[in-house]
Parts: C-alpha cells; structure tokens; sequence
C-alpha cells in the first residue's frame, strides 16, 4: 500500500514530501520507523523507535490528530493515505 507523507514548517526539510511503500496492516508506529531508520533527520527531529514521537511533534491522519484515535501510534493505515507531520508550535 501506499501513503503519502508530508513534513511542514521545519519538517519539510527532515521529512519533506514522500510516498511510502508499507505492508497491509502497518501502522503510524511502522511509518515512522520506516522512516527514521532511512532519514537521519527524522530519527533525530521527529522519532526515535526507543522514544516515540518526539515531545510537541503534531501529526495528522487524513486531517484528524493521531491522539484523537482510539490506537494512538498503533493507528493502522490504509492505501492512499495522507500523514502530515509538524514540529512543535509555540507563541504567545
């Protein structure tokens, strides 16, 4: 299958733009160490497989938070989806 991920703001650089070929049944966890096992910069920004998601990291499945999920990371995907990765956002 299929998904298309996207980095954004300070993302776009370590994660950029990006189809990613998984097995059926994987899961954002599996992307993201897919992922971070290939690009440096997004085992060092966005994910470590010891640590999870880096603190503040905001990622979206098909424009819904990872969090509003009943499986958090174990979210599984499915072909054609879109996952949408921020750095942490701060402001006042």
């Amino acid at each position: 299958m299929h998904v298309r991920v996207r980095g954004f703001l300070t993302f776009r650089e370590a994660v950029g733009t990006r189809e990613v070929d998984l097995e059926d049944g994987a899961t954002l966890r599996t992307l993201f160490e897919r992922l971070a096992g290939q690009l440096d910069s997004v085992a060092a920004q966005v994910y470590a497989p010891s640590d999870g998601l880096r603190r503040g990291v905001a990622v979206l499945v098909n424009g819904r938070h990872y969090t509003h999920t009943r499986t958090g990371l174990e979210t599984t995907l499915c072909d054609g989806d879109e996952v949408d990765v921020f750095p942490p956002l701060a402001g006042g």
